[in-house]
């Protein structure tokens, strides 16, 4: 399963109704962040640019797809628990080399189709156009496992984008690290500390 998904909206006046008339009443909103679950919604901003080119469908979804706003496609859903996301990229085979060498640490395993399989979500990298500025996170079980993680990128030389530590701004117990999968986008491992 994903901790959490994030995406970057150009207009979060415009979107947030959106998410709300296709996911329900939202679990948190913030002046940072709406959230529906275990995905959220955030403002764009020059150093934080729009996601671009995903694909994501909730449990129960509906065979069908919608465009939200700004051109991500969503499966129609009663639930807000993401079932899977698909993502373009350009180079498919080093993007999965990235989720295979830290699967013991997302919980996400390589499967015989080439998807990523977790505890009831799932994720598929597929040739082009690529996705752009999405963020995912997924939960751990430890501060230690959140270390590991971090450690495990880094030694395999992929690049940091926020050192394992407590996040106060989402809330007192967060503990997270961050990296950057080779398609640019902002993989986290998380833990809370109740």
């Amino acid at each position: 399963m994903f901790d959490h998904v994030t995406i970057r909206v150009s207009d979060r006046a415009v979107s947030e109704p959106f998410y709300d008339a296709l996911l329900g009443e939202k679990t948190l909103d913030s002046p940072y962040y709406a959230v529906w679950g275990d995905f959220s919604l955030a403002q764009a901003s020059e150093d934080l640019p729009v996601t671009r080119g995903l694909h994501v469908a909730f449990a129960e979804s509906s065979p069908g797809f919608v465009l939200d706003p700004d051109g991500n496609s969503v499966a129609a859903a009663r639930d807000s628990r993401i079932e899977h996301l698909r993502i373009g990229v350009d180079d498919v085979e080093a993007v999965a080399r990235f989720y295979e060498t830290l699967a013991p640490y997302t919980g996400f395993v390589r499967a015989e189709d080439g998807r990523f399989e977790g505890p009831r979500a799932s994720l598929r990298l597929t040739d082009g156009p690529p996705t752009e500025h999405v963020h995912i996170a997924f939960p751990a079980t430890g501060n230690a496992t959140v270390d590991a993680f971090h450690a495990a990128a880094l030694a395999a030389g992929y690049h940091d984008n926020g050192a394992p530590g407590y996040r106060p701004i989402y809330n007192a117990g967060y503990y997270g690290a961050f990296v950057l999968d080779p398609a640019g986008h902002n993989i986290e491992v998380v833990h809370y500390n109740d």
